[in-house]
């Protein structure tokens, strides 16, 4: 069984980047390649400078946990475990 966390990686741009995480990787029969990682195409602001930056933040926060996802920002040994430490 796979296991899916989304997580939080800070970009160039200085945003925080969320991504799926699986563990064990997919396979795909079809390009016969593993996928450990998938972007979900959104971001959060790491330092909000305005309410415009915090309330989109909350409202991403919110939509996660609408549908019963936490974002977990999370610190991992790929080669050990998926996560050994966790920040909410």
């Amino acid at each position: 069984m796979t296991s899916v966390y989304i997580r939080k990686r800070k970009g160039a741009d200085g945003k925080l980047h969320l991504y799926l995480d699986y563990y064990p990787a997919l396979f795909n029969p079809i390009t016969r390649t593993t996928r450990k990682h998938e972007s979900l195409k959104m971001y959060i602001y790491d330092d909000p400078k305005d309410d415009v930056e915090r309330n989109y933040n909350q409202d991403i926060i919110d939509f996660f946990e609408s549908i019963g996802v936490t974002i977990l920002n999370g610190y991992g040994i790929t080669e050990c475990a998926p996560l050994i430490s966790c920040n909410r």
